[in-house]
């Protein structure tokens, strides 16, 4: 259709409202069907997703021995000494979308669809070496009475990690709003590295390095030495 004939229908229709004195509102028409729209989507999408039943149940799971974890997603996990053990704690319902498996010395969970948990995803493990943690999205751990001559962390997201007890070396890598609370954690030596606006607090007795890059902040205690390489508006401060 040619923008003639356009121009001579839309005359044509504004002419005949005119004539039974009907109001004509095209694009008010036109906004309310989008709106309409708009509100169908977004209510529609808060659904999406599997949501739990408010039965809570914990569940064991048999593992191999493992020394790191990887953890992706919104769990709370609290990391024991001890012989290889998994409780997972959640709505039962979802208990079969929480994934679990070790991959040579790495203990992997996930969750396979979009859930809602009504109190939350708690996993309780334990091993007898505790050396290595990569946790991303909003997990929350928390490792306690950790011994041993390193522990090497990586944490991404919104995640945060608690740490208590006593070990020669801390490697940390974090980023985004991601948040560090060692300062129960005896070490001799620790490097911090923070992308974005993460945050860490710790307790060093000999040597201290600190690479920030955004407005990451990290605060000590101890007399270590200090080595620091800030770029933006980030800091290093000693805690009083």
């Amino acid at each position: 259709m040619t923008s003639r004939s356009t121009v001579f229908l839309e005359s044509k229709v504004r002419h005949r409202c005119i004539e039974s004195r009907e109001p004509y509102f095209p694009m008010k028409k036109i906004t309310l069907v989008f709106l309409t729209a708009c509100v169908v989507l977004t209510f529609g999408c808060r659904w999406v997703g599997i949501r739990g039943n408010r039965q809570i149940k914990t569940e064991e799971r048999t593992i191999a021995a493992f020394t790191e974890i990887d953890a992706g997603g919104a769990f709370i996990i609290e990391w024991e000494s001890g012989s290889p053990a998994l409780r997972i704690t959640t709505d039962e319902n979802l208990l079969s979308y929480v994934e679990s498996d070790v991959s040579g010395d790495t203990l992997r969970l996930r969750t396979h669809e979009q859930i809602w948990p009504t109190h939350g995803i708690k996993v309780v493990i334990s091993s007898p070496t505790r050396a290595d943690a990569r946790i991303r999205g909003a997990v929350r751990l928390t490792v306690k009475q950790l011994t041993g001559p390193k522990f090497v962390f990586e944490a991404s997201g919104a995640s945060r990690i608690s740490l208590d007890g006593n070990v020669d070396e801390l490697l940390a890598d974090m980023t985004g709003a991601s948040e560090l609370e060692a300062s129960g954690l005896q070490t001799k030596t620790a490097e911090i590295s923070t992308t974005g606006a993460a945050d860490a607090e710790i307790a060093v007795s000999e040597a201290l390095k600190v690479a920030i890059t955004g407005a990451g902040k990290v605060s000590y205690s101890g007399n270590p030495t200090i080595e620091k390489h800030i770029t933006g508006a980030g800091s290093v401060r000693r805690k009083e």
